[in-house]
């Protein structure tokens, strides 16, 4: 009756140290194969008072795309529209580490990044087509 147990208990520990290895194995893939895409770059995101939240920000035309880093998601967890998207400030937290202040309409939050993506990112805000087109040319 002991050896049963023993090799139950063993059995058990072996599936579960397979199914950890395969779910921070597909993390970690995840992971690199959004580093490896064309404007990402690391960026930790903090929502109004909440707590900080490693992730990678991807510049669309139109839109923001932020992914947790700890995840198997492959759906972008924060999607920030351009149109919406303010740069109120910043500030230096660190050895090259920049806290960018944005609102995105009524909302908060703060992007902790390089200062070369807030170069980055500054420069893809501000090369926004207009909102209109003028008129009375």
């Amino acid at each position: 009756m002991g050896t049963s147990v023993v090799a139950t208990v063993r059995l058990i520990l072996l599936i579960a140290a397979v199914l950890f290895i395969v779910v921070y194995g597909a993390m970690v893939i995840r992971l690199r194969a959004l580093l490896n895409r064309a404007g990402t770059f690391q960026c930790s995101l903090r929502v109004g008072s909440g707590a900080w939240r490693t992730g990678v920000m991807l510049f669309r035309p139109d839109a923001l795309l932020w992914f947790a880093t700890r995840s198997l998601r492959p759906q972008p967890r924060f999607v920030i529209p351009r149109s919406a998207l303010r740069l109120s400030g910043h500030s230096t937290a660190g050895d090259d580490i920049i806290v960018a202040d944005l609102s995105v309409g009524s909302s908060t939050l703060q992007a902790a990044m390089s200062s070369a993506s807030l170069a980055g990112l500054v420069s893809w805000l501000d090369s926004a087509p207009p909102a209109e087109e003028p008129t009375d040319i």
